[in-house]
């Protein structure tokens, strides 16, 4: 396993439509390198909507790293230290379904919660872009 190479990082203000942006960041920096990218934007769609909702009213972190075996992501907040945990949502309730989703896609993930705040990394299995194009149903 080799060292990791930092594709980019950079910070969003704490608000509803940078989960979007953290998104679509992501997404160009794994294109960029011809890795498949659709398990690391749902994995920042979750971490980033957690951490503006969770992490206070202040800005949040994404990194993005890679080596020849996986992708990294780490999204931190400023906001007060949590403890994390996959729980089993009920079929009423309208969240807390996120780290179960995370967990799934991940091959490893793990936080680090302190009195600034908490970092969550999660690592997916590196997998090349398909180049094949998706037909339409019903074509």
């Amino acid at each position: 396993m080799g060292a990791l190479a930092v594709l980019g990082i950079v910070e969003f203000e704490g608000e509803e439509r940078a989960v979007t942006a953290a998104r679509r960041y992501a997404r160009r920096l794994l294109e960029q390198e011809g890795i498949e990218d659709w398990e690391a934007s749902l994995v920042v769609t979750e971490l980033a909507a957690n951490a503006v909702a969770y992490g206070g009213s202040g800005k949040f972190g994404l990194a993005v790293s890679v080596n020849e075996d996986f992708v990294r992501i780490e999204v931190g907040d400023s906001g007060p230290g949590r403890e994390l945990r996959v729980k089993k949502a009920g079929e009423e309730d309208e969240d807390g379904r996120g780290l179960l989703l995370v967990d799934g896609l991940a091959r490893r993930w793990g936080a680090v919660c302190g009195e600034t705040g908490t970092t969550v990394w999660v690592e997916l299995e590196r997998r090349p872009a398909s180049s094949g194009v998706v037909e339409e149903a019903g074509r």
